[in-house]
Order: structure tokens, then sequence, then C-alpha cells
């Protein structure tokens, strides 16, 4: 296991140069007090646009990499008069700890997207999917997510997502709706440098049946 996370940072490093960023974050959250880190790219072409990031959590044994997640998504145009986009999306990680490790389940989603820029720069992205959760009895969910950026006053960045999907749950023989989002809040040092925040509000995605509010103050690079 700790093999195969020491190839999926080697891959995140190779990946850097074409990166638009990467990011550091020491979580401030109850029971949490360790680094992550994060690499980031979008881009967009002539037939629609691939976005992808990968999280890196030092919270091992003396700080070492215990668990990667990476999301890596791709939206489609169908007609250039045709304001809905196909999204293509594969989701899916792993985790190690104290001798052990297993994989977080692969998630293949299949939807449409659809960008509204509103003002100002604003931009707000949507996305409804239907999504597979690998070895899951009940491998029929959906997931909403929607992402937003917007610069203001000169040296500030808002950004972020939202995501609802559903899910079995772990706790009975239904399902559960999972929320997650997380707004990020940047000042920007110099053209690369920027500080900030991040805020994780959650309700069943770690801990079940409660909310959970974990900061982050963060640091990044952008390329």
């Amino acid at each position: 296991m700790r093999k195969v996370l020491s190839t999926l940072v080697l891959a995140a490093v190779a990946m850097v140069a074409t990166a638009q960023n990467v990011q550091l974050h020491y979580d401030l959250g109850k029971d949490r007090g360790y680094p992550t880190a994060t690499v980031e790219f979008f881009k967009p072409d002539a037939w629609g646009s691939t976005f992808f990031f990968v999280d890196f959590d030092l919270n091992g044994d003396k700080s070492n990499m215990n668990l990667s997640y990476m999301e890596i998504a791709r939206n489609l145009k169908l007609s250039e008069n045709f304001p809905v986009q196909l999204h293509l999306e594969y989701n899916g990680g792993l985790w190690a700890n104290a001798g052990f490790g297993g994989a977080i389940p692969n998630s293949y989603l299949v939807g449409g997207y659809y960008d509204l820029k509103i003002t100002n720069g604003f931009t707000l992205g949507t996305m409804l999917a239907y999504k597979h959760i690998q070895n899951s009895n009940k491998s029929a969910n959906f997931q909403f997510t929607g992402t937003w950026f917007k610069p203001f006053a000169k040296n500030f960045l808002f950004t972020g997502f939202v995501d609802l999907w559903s899910q079995e749950s772990p706790t009975s023989d239904g399902r559960q709706l999972v929320f997650l989002t997380e707004p990020q809040l940047w000042y920007s040092l110099g053209k690369n440098f920027k500080v900030g925040t991040e805020v994780e509000i959650s309700r069943n995605f770690v801990s079940q049946d409660k909310f959970q509010i974990n900061p982050t103050l963060a640091a990044r690079w952008d390329f």
C-alpha cells in the first residue's frame, strides 16, 4: 500500500508543471490538526473542459501520507448552440494507517453540465449526474454539484463547490443523502502566491447524522 501511495505522490509532482495551482492546507478541525496537499488543474478547450484534483492527507505515522483521493472530470460540448454539455467523471482513492489500508470505492458519473456566466466575472457551474458507486448494493445514485469562481476587491478570490449525492447508508438498509461544501477565500500576495482559508461543511460525509465544520489555513501557488 505504501508503495502505491508513493507512486501517486510522484505522479502528482510530475503533473505540477502543467497544473494550474498547488495548495497546502493545515486542517484546524476537531480531532484533525494535520496538513493536506492538493494539486488542481482546469483547462478549457474547443471541445469543452478538463478538470482534476488530487488530495494527499499527511496524517499517518511520523506525518507520512495516509490518504490519497482524486477526481477527474471532462465536459464535452454537444453543439456550439446547445448550452448543456455532457459530463463524465471518475473519483476514488486509497488510504493506509498503522500497517493497514484499503480503497475508497470508485465512483463513475455521467450527466449534464450547464455553465452560468452571471456578471462581473462571477461564474457558476452546475452539474447533475447519474452516479454509480462500485461494490454498492444500491448502485443507482445521483449527484448534484455546483461550483463558483468570483474575483473581487482587486486581490481577493472567492471560489469553491457544493456537492449533494445519494449513497447506500452504512447504518441502515436504505439510502442517505451526503452534503459537502468547501468554500475558499484567497488573498493574492503577488502574481502567483495566495494565502487564505477553506471551510469544509458536511453532513453524513465522515460522521453520520450530524453536521461537521472544519476550517483550514492555506497557501497556494498558481502556475
